[in-house]
């Protein structure tokens, strides 16, 4: 089926990725069922809220430097790009931990939820060991290695799913579902560092502190730009979950959480793996002068067909909900269809967001990205305080975001035709 997308070495690449990708997500996907029977939708909140706030601050703890890795002229100037990443990813983990008090503060104040301190210093080795997992899948990425990056997501999933039904059976069930997703990443960053290892070692004798600092300059834009980006559209991505969790209750954003996770899961193996080696080819592409515009209308139209296939089946199982994940669920069955299509629109965004990096137009996506933000914000409130109701609230969520994902489609695509003219 991948190879509908674009029969070049785009097809070719997604596919072997895609297979590692697709049994992680599928891992995941298959043990839900269990752990919504272990844990309460309560439980599912706190570690969804918890997932939320490590997903914003993750894109922080890189400064997005891995995507140097990809984009560098040559190994040698990517080997001190992922030293570079490497670097930044222990500075940012180290701070994070010396702020941990008022992060905890914060999120107790955002949630009502009073987690303990111990919990929350799990945070910045979580930081450290996701940075340092996406800097050797860069590199990885880069040397067109997706079999052991297969091998990396496989792992990370049989890690965490396990992880997670085993400390619920030592009866820290309050916050298995967290501890086990640690533990995954964990796994995950040895086996892929000790497989990437002799590849790695090869061009370590290339890294110089001076030749660091000239990659960290040549590629100032992506900290100064990218982070920004990713830490807000993360956040607005997140945001969702604080705001039905202070207005409504936990159990509502567990079942939020759920939802987003059910639903996304069929096409996000998909979208991540074929986004990772799309960015990569559209850079060879943009750097070779070759039209980038006409291959990503062809890849977006295959993709969009593909897509349709996974969310045509998760309505289709949505009124069995109670059934399949216990019936403390059953009220997913009026989520899914809500949230169905701004899932679906950033199926076809995500993998493409990587385009106004290669064009140098974060400054633009920037602002797009805060004013999304703004109004999703305003669309979940005004749900709340008019109608008190968190389905209107969600409601008003998915058509604010269905239009700003449209808007990022198009927008990105006429920057490409706009560049395709300038080099034509």
């Amino acid at each position: 089926m991948i190879k509908k997308l674009i029969n070049t070495d785009l097809a070719k690449h997604s596919a072997r990725l895609l297979a590692g990708s697709a049994g992680s997500q599928l891992i995941l996907l298959a043990i839900v069922p269990l752990l919504s029977r272990l844990y309460s939708e309560e439980e599912f909140g706190v570690y969804f809220l918890f997932l939320a706030l490590f997903n914003i601050l993750k894109k922080i703890s890189t400064l997005r430097f891995e995507l140097a890795v990809v984009i560098a002229k040559s190994n040698f100037w990517a080997i001190n790009a992922l030293a570079v990443t490497v670097l930044v990813t222990f500075v940012t983990s180290l701070i994070f931990s010396l702020l941990i008090f008022p992060i905890l503060y914060l999120f107790r104040l955002a949630t009502g939820e009073n987690l303990s301190l111990e919990l929350f210093l799990l945070l910045p080795v979580l930081l450290f060991l996701t940075g340092f997992f996406e800097a050797i899948s860069a590199w990885n990425n880069r040397q067109k290695s997706y079999y052991t990056m297969s091998i990396g997501k496989l792992t990370r999933s049989v890690g965490i799913g396990g992880g997670q039904i085993g400390f619920q059976k030592i009866s820290v069930q309050n916050f298995g579902l967290i501890f086990g997703y640690v533990l995954g990443q964990f796994i995950a960053v040895v086996v892929l560092t000790l497989i990437s290892f002799k590849d790695i070692f090869r061009n370590l004798k290339d890294i110089r502190v001076k030749r660091m600092k000239i990659v960290a300059y040549r590629y100032r834009k992506i900290p100064l730009a990218n982070t920004a980006i990713n830490v807000v559209s993360n956040f607005s991505n997140e945001m969702p979950l604080y705001m039905l969790s202070r207005f409504f209750s936990t159990a509502v954003s567990g079942l939020y959480g759920m939802a987003m996770k059910i639903a996304g899961t069929p096409t996000d193996f998909l979208s991540q793996s074929v986004g990772q080696v799309y960015f990569r080819t559209a850079a060879e592409q943009h750097t070779q002068g070759k039209n980038v515009y006409v291959n990503l209308k062809k890849f977006l139209a295959k993709l969009a067909q593909i897509g349709l296939i996974p969310f045509f089946l998760v309505l289709i199982i949505s009124p069995f909900s109670g059934f399949i994940f216990g019936q403390n669920w059953k009220d997913l069955v009026y989520f899914f269809p809500i949230l169905i299509v701004p899932i679906y629109l950033n199926f076809l965004v995500q993998p493409i967001s990587s385009l106004p990096t290669i064009y140098e137009r974060q400054g633009t996506f920037f602002v797009i990205t805060v004013i999304s933000l703004i109004i999703r914000v305003l669309s979940l409130f005004l749900g709340y305080y008019f109608f008190e109701d968190f389905y209107v609230s969600l409601i008003f969520l998915s058509v604010t975001t269905s239009f700003f994902r449209l808007y990022t489609l198009f927008w990105i695509l006429k920057i490409a035709k706009t560049e395709c003219v300038k080099t034509y």
